[in-house]
C-alpha cells in the first residue's frame, strides 16, 4: 500500500467524528475529489487495526463502527434504536477486569465493552411491551 494513500485515508479520519464508517471516509474522499476504491479503505483500515491504530466495534452481525484510537481507554453504551453511541470511563470497572484477569491468570492485551440498549431520547418515545 501506497505511503501517500496511507497519509490521505488518515487525513480523511481525523476530520470524522469520534465514530465512523467506511462510507465516511469514501464520502469525504470523493467530496475532496479523490478516486479509491471501497477495498483499498478496508485494507487500509484493516492495516490500523493491526497497528493499534483504531478500533473497530461490532454493533451486531451486519454493522459496525470504527474509531481512532487517540485517547484514554472508554467504553461504550449503544441505543439499539437510534444507534446513538454513548462513552463512558469507569476506574472501578477497569480494576475488576484486571482482578479477574489476574484471578485466572489471563494477561489481557485489549478489550471493548459495549452495552446494548436504549438511550433516554428513545426510551422516551417507546411504547411499553
Amino acid at each position: 500500500m501506497r505511503e501517500k494513500t496511507r497519509q490521505t485515508i488518515e487525513a480523511i479520519i481525523q476530520e470524522c467524528p469520534r465514530h465512523f464508517v467506511p462510507d465516511d471516509i469514501l464520502f469525504k474522499l470523493r467530496q475532496k475529489g479523490i478516486r479509491l476504491s471501497r477495498a483499498t479503505v478496508y485494507r487500509t483500515l484493516d492495516r490500523f487495526i493491526e497497528e493499534g491504530k483504531v478500533i473497530r466495534h461490532w454493533l451486531d452481525q451486519n454493522s459496525f463502527v470504527y474509531e481512532w484510537v487517540d485517547r484514554p481507554h472508554h467504553d461504550h453504551m449503544v441505543c439499539l434504536r437510534c444507534r446513538k453511541m454513548i462513552e463512558f470511563s469507569l476506574e472501578e470497572i477497569e480494576r475488576i477486569q484486571m482482578e479477574i484477569c489476574k484471578e485466572h491468570g489471563f494477561v489481557p492485551l485489549t478489550h471493548t465493552m459495549l452495552l446494548f440498549g436504549y438511550c433516554d431520547t428513545c426510551m422516551k418515545e417507546r411504547t411499553p411491551p
